[in-house]
């Protein structure tokens, strides 16, 4: 999940048909409108919203009532993601970790 920033109103749900019949999917919680005042004193407006982004082989008319099952398989996608792009030491780290714990319950 992240912190998104939109000087336009950010809808709930972002759906984008792919070629190969998925849909990549942005979706968004926690959307406000907030204001800020630039140096000069003018002021501005904007959306923030947490999101997720989701691939997904649901139908746009289906997400809405997916909502929450997608967020959550919005946020195991990027944490996947953010795994892929770790250097292998910290790859390496986890895994061993994850060897000891599982020794340690075979114990």
């Amino acid at each position: 999940m992240e912190k998104v920033y939109s000087s336009v109103e950010l809808e709930q749900v972002a759906y984008f048909p792919q070629p190969d019949g998925t849909a990549i999917v942005y979706l968004r919680a926690n959307i406000e409108r907030d204001a800020k005042d630039n140096d000069d004193g003018t002021g501005y407006e904007f959306w923030t919203a947490d999101e997720v982004e989701v691939r997904t082989d649901i139908a746009e008319d289906e997400v809405v009532d997916n909502f929450d099952q997608l967020w959550a398989l919005g946020e195991e996608q990027e944490y996947r993601r953010a795994r892929v792009k770790m250097p292998d030491e910290e790859w390496r780290g986890d895994i061993d970790s994850a060897l000891l714990d599982i020794m340690e319950v075979m114990a």
